[in-house]
């Protein structure tokens, strides 16, 4: 079978979901290299498709190594890639506890807030990626921008502003960098000789 490509967003949510996964079959699989040597998969290719680095693996491969290794279906695996699914665990394996799936939300805690969120919410020009965000999450078919994204929204230990003000932080943090790379605004090498 040939390869297929995958678009970027359906590589990152299969990534996560296939380390969650790994990390389901055995506690000590939290290290991929032991996982890679234990499953009997190639270390670059597990890491390959946990990262979404390459898009491009045939379905045999899925079929044959990455979902055994994983204990999953592959019509899940391929349900997951197509953007409707989550992976289904193989008979005699552990559970799957999807992490993209709507947890309950934890009991309400006392007015907790990570170290600097207040700080992040009073820079100046975070106004305009909270609306932003904002905007973004109130869209019909709403999905994180990246892995990392991906990674604040499902992190249970935090309430959502908190969650909304390290995204909006980070977009701002980043664009801030690319605008400070393209104006040459660096420390620039001294002409002394």
């Amino acid at each position: 079978m040939a390869a297929r490509h995958w678009d970027e967003r359906a590589l990152k949510r299969l990534g996560v979901l296939m380390q969650a996964r790994r990390e389901e079959l055995d506690p000590r699989y939290h290290v991929r290299k032991v996982f890679a040597a234990e499953r009997g998969i190639h270390l670059r290719k597990a890491a390959d498709l946990e990262n979404g680095w390459r898009g491009d693996f045939p379905p045999l491969t899925l079929k044959e190594e990455f979902a055994p290794a994983y204990g999953v279906t592959f019509e899940s695996v391929l349900a997951v890639l197509d953007g409707d699914g989550d992976l289904e665990a193989l008979p005699g394996t552990p559970p799957h506890k999807s992490p993209l799936r709507r947890r309950r939300p934890a009991a309400p805690r006392k007015d907790e807030e990570i170290p600097g969120v207040l700080s992040m919410l009073a820079t100046p020009g975070i106004d305009a990626y909270l609306e932003r965000l904002d905007a973004e999450r109130r869209e019909p078919g709403w999905e994180p921008a990246n892995a990392d994204e991906l990674r604040i929204w499902l992190d249970p230990r935090l309430k959502d502003p908190a969650k909304r003000a390290l995204v909006a932080y980070r977009r701002m943090v980043w664009d801030q960098a690319v605008r400070s790379r393209d104006t040459n605004a660096g420390l620039l090498r001294s002409n002394c000789r």
